[in-house]
């Protein structure tokens, strides 16, 4: 299932993936493709918790939708000058409708996501702000609204587990590539560069951390 984007990033809960396609796909792979994509959103809608069954998020149901995308352009790809009739009744009385409500709804999904980042980081950050350098503090969310604590990212070709920072030892004891990977997520515009020192007391700053 090259199409379909299956990671740590990704989850799908229970939803049924996809068997391999017809080449070119069939009408029935167009069919399962918009179900399988329309079963995405609709458990995303549901808004299950993640770790249960029914779990879908966002990364995994852009790539529900981009997998239905993906399919029709092959299918139309292999006669482009004449589609099948059932195609063109299909794409104007479904698909065009309803690519337009995932759009409106992906775009509501975002900003209330962008809210709930930034609401979020500042409560968490303030609270780090008011306690002890020795903490426990609160996760503060990088700017994509991920958490990063326990979180495994790839940085430069490695593999690297973000430790929790829950004090300002924490940060201390961060190695070069874990305070790598913590600035791309909180400072992804910022260049990495100056001491490992200076790295993690910017990191120290983002999650609201008092540097002495």
């Amino acid at each position: 299932m090259d199409l379909l984007v299956q990671d740590n990033l990704h989850s799908y809960g229970d939803l049924i993936l996809p068997a391999e396609l017809n080449d070119p796909p069939s009408a029935q792979d167009v069919v399962n493709a918009s179900r399988f994509a329309q079963a995405a959103l609709q458990r995303r809608l549901e808004g299950h918790p993640a770790g249960t069954a029914n779990h879908v998020n966002d990364e995994a149901f852009m790539a529900c939708a981009q997998y239905e995308h993906t399919v029709i352009a092959r299918s139309m790809a292999h006669d482009a000058d004449a589609p099948p009739a059932w195609f063109i009744h299909w794409r104007n009385t479904v698909f065009n409708p309803a690519l337009a409500r995932i759009a409106r709804i992906t775009d509501d999904i975002r900003d209330i996501q962008v809210g709930l980042t930034s609401l979020t980081t500042n409560v968490h950050k303030d609270h780090n702000r008011l306690l002890p350098v020795g903490g426990p503090f609160r996760e503060v969310p990088f700017t994509t609204g991920l958490r990063p604590w326990g979180r495994q990212v790839q940085f430069q070709g490695d593999q690297i587990i973000l430790p929790p920072l829950r004090s300002r030892d924490d940060v201390l004891a961060l190695t070069t590539m874990q305070a790598n990977a913590y600035l791309l997520g909180y400072c992804p515009n910022d260049p990495l560069i100056g001491t490992l020192l200076e790295r993690q007391e910017k990191i120290m700053l983002a999650v609201g951390c008092v540097v002495v």
